[in-house]
């Protein structure tokens, strides 16, 4: 059973997630408004993830440093099991609803190939999953 902390964390961890695709709408418009003018297309995508990880943990921080922490950092990796899940779900529907395209589409995009291509997905995967750990961690020792 989870402490009622962990309740606690977990919900405003979930509510927390809401801001973050405004995150990355905020960052497709700077990488298409300045990035992309500034240095090209080729070097935009690299640098525009880049910026997005800063953004997420950022946000993610911002937005952790006032809830009551967890009783340990695996209730922050459960969050961040649940920021992947949604994540993910937010791309199907959008892959699905808002392009047109079947999910198969998605799934591509979660390929080992597609990231050699340079789809930078997982990446951005990694640190929804790694930023509430690494944010209560910094949290459970200070």
């Amino acid at each position: 059973m989870l402490d009622i902390r962990d309740k606690r964390f977990l919900g405003q961890g979930m509510f927390a997630w809401l801001f973050l695709p405004l995150v990355a709408l905020f960052n497709i418009f700077l990488r298409d408004g300045v990035i992309i003018p500034l240095v090209g297309p080729e070097l935009a995508v690299p640098i525009s993830t880049v910026v997005l990880l800063v953004m997420l943990y950022a946000t993610a921080y911002f937005l952790l440093s006032g809830v009551e922490r967890p009783t340990s950092c695996g209730i922050s990796f459960l969050l961040g099991v649940i920021w992947v899940a949604f994540a993910i779900v937010f791309e199907a529907l959008f892959v699905v609803f808002g392009l047109n395209q079947p999910l198969s589409e998605l799934w591509k995009t979660l390929s080992l190939p597609a990231v050699l291509e340079g789809n930078l997905f997982l990446v951005v995967l990694a640190m929804l999953f790694l930023a509430p750990a690494i944010c209560a961690s910094k949290r459970l020792r200070g």
